[in-house]
């Protein structure tokens, strides 16, 4: 009888071992903690690091082959984006850290270049639309004319606010 209940203490404490483990394990997301490296721009709020896509969390520019303008005053708006974001990233390490998957299940995340916010600095510098907490910013970049506010911007056809 003793050796049963020796038995089923050490069962007890093997499980409370467990239930404490799996409770104090970080929890797993379906995203990876962080990714860094030297990215490629694909557009103006879009990046791949190491063969991953990722979108800006927060931003919306236009699509890399985009025109803006009135009837003959276009201008290459989601290029002149794409190379804003090439110029901000430059040779530089990126750091990401994934927030959420976009509707064409593109990682969606906050992206620092050293302390600096890639989505905040391309909607202050005004190329691109600020979706998720940097209204002010974008206020900013409108009421100084700068970037896609130069003119009485109007989205492209299709575009359409992430």
């Amino acid at each position: 009888m003793c050796a049963l209940i020796e038995g089923l203490r050490l069962v007890a404490l093997c499980l409370a071992l467990i239930v404490m483990m799996l409770a104090l394990a970080p929890a797993k997301s379906g995203f990876a903690q962080e990714l860094t490296g030297k990215p490629r721009v694909l557009d103006g709020d879009t990046i791949e690091i190491a063969g991953q896509p990722i979108r800006l969390a927060g931003a919306d520019a236009p699509p890399a082959n985009a025109i803006c303008g009135a009837l003959g005053h276009e201008w290459r708006c989601g290029q002149e984006a794409t190379f804003a974001l090439a110029y901000a990233v430059a040779e530089h390490w990126v750091t990401c850290v994934p927030r959420d998957e976009d509707a064409l299940g593109i990682l969606v995340a906050r992206c620092k270049v050293g302390p600096y916010d890639l989505a905040e600095r391309m909607i202050a510098d005004g190329w691109a639309m600020a979706v998720g907490g940097y209204d002010f910013a974008e206020s900013i970049a409108k009421r100084e004319r700068k970037g896609i506010w130069r003119d009485d911007y109007v989205p492209p056809p299709g575009w359409i606010r992430r």
